[in-house]
């Protein structure tokens, strides 16, 4: 299963998931971290949460961890099949994808 977090710092949760200038792409196979600079979508005058749900599905994301989400952002998700799941904004990555897969998260 492969998790996306937004993040500006790659160390923690950002408050805005779209406008983030990266996602962290957690494997949990290899219990590992990639991260997906996200500047096309940071950039983009509009439509910035429909252009990250779609990256994510090209990288085949099955879930996300976020704080906060746009309406866009929310629906091209949904529509792409990828859960939702509520994180507080600033807790590290780590213990965000921990709480996860604690079952500690609620789905949005």
């Amino acid at each position: 299963m492969k998790i996306a977090v937004a993040t500006n710092d790659k160390t923690s949760v950002n408050r805005e998931f779209a406008r983030a200038l990266f996602f962290a792409l957690y494997d949990d196979s290899g219990k590992t971290f990639d991260f997906l600079d996200n500047s096309e979508s940071q950039n983009a005058a509009h439509g910035a949460g429909i252009m990250a749900a779609n990256t994510l599905k090209k990288n085949s994301v099955d879930a996300v961890l976020a704080f906060q989400l746009g309406p866009k952002a929310l629906d091209g998700l949904k529509t792409n099949g990828i859960k939702i799941f509520r994180v507080n904004a600033g807790v590290a990555l780590t213990e965000a994808v921990k709480m996860y897969e604690e079952g500690k998260l609620g789905e949005y």
